[in-house]
């Protein structure tokens, strides 16, 4: 272990660890899996959220009859949530293809099926739609794991409606904490501090 991970390591013992939203935390290996419970709690908090967020939306763009494009959906939570606003067609896109099959699983006995609703397991650099195919894409917090953001934003643009709206948001890169890191490092500035 070099001496920056030493001491990093060493750091993080004295800061307390951050609650998490959903019951608990799950191993990697189990948040795919549809029945662990804090998958659950993960994708219905998403829900919960989208709920709020769509109040927001609706003052600028209402979805009704609209496609719905949710760049980095996770686990597919909110995109579930705005393919139940009248939409058309409400799009959920995420790289981490295996985070999508189980949740549709979920759904289905859960909810019933959704003809409104669509995963697709693709990378946002390359967006596998049309050209001018969208109304509103939606990007929340995915900017932060993207390589290229410049491209990730010209990509959505190019698959956006003449017209339509672009709704997105992400964690400031200069906060405290380095945001999807925070329930495993929790030492405040560390990732402006260590490379």
């Amino acid at each position: 272990m070099d001496i920056a991970t030493l001491i990093l390591v060493n750091l993080n013992k004295i800061f307390p660890k951050p609650k998490r939203p959903c019951s608990r935390i799950p191993d990697s290996e189990n948040l795919i899996i549809a029945t662990d419970p804090a998958t659950i709690d993960y994708f219905e908090n998403q829900i919960n959220g989208a709920k709020d967020k769509y109040s927001f939306y609706k003052k600028y763009k209402d979805f009704q009859d609209k496609t719905i494009l949710d760049i980095g959906c996770g686990l597919g939570g909110s995109t579930f949530y705005y393919s139940r606003s009248n939409v058309q067609l409400a799009i959920g896109l995420e790289v981490e293809t295996a985070h999508l099959f189980p949740v549709k699983r979920h759904i289905k006995k859960e909810y019933g099926n959704f003809d409104r609703l669509v995963y697709i397991g693709a990378d946002a650099l390359k967006i596998p739609l049309k050209s001018n195919s969208v109304d509103v894409v939606i990007a929340n917090y995915f900017m932060e794991h993207v390589s290229n953001p410049e491209k990730a934003i010209k990509e959505a643009f190019r698959v956006l409606k003449e017209g339509g709206h672009f709704f997105f948001e992400f964690p400031a890169y200069y906060s405290p904490w380095c945001y999807h890191m925070l329930y495993t490092l929790h030492t405040p500035w560390c990732h402006a501090i260590f490379s």
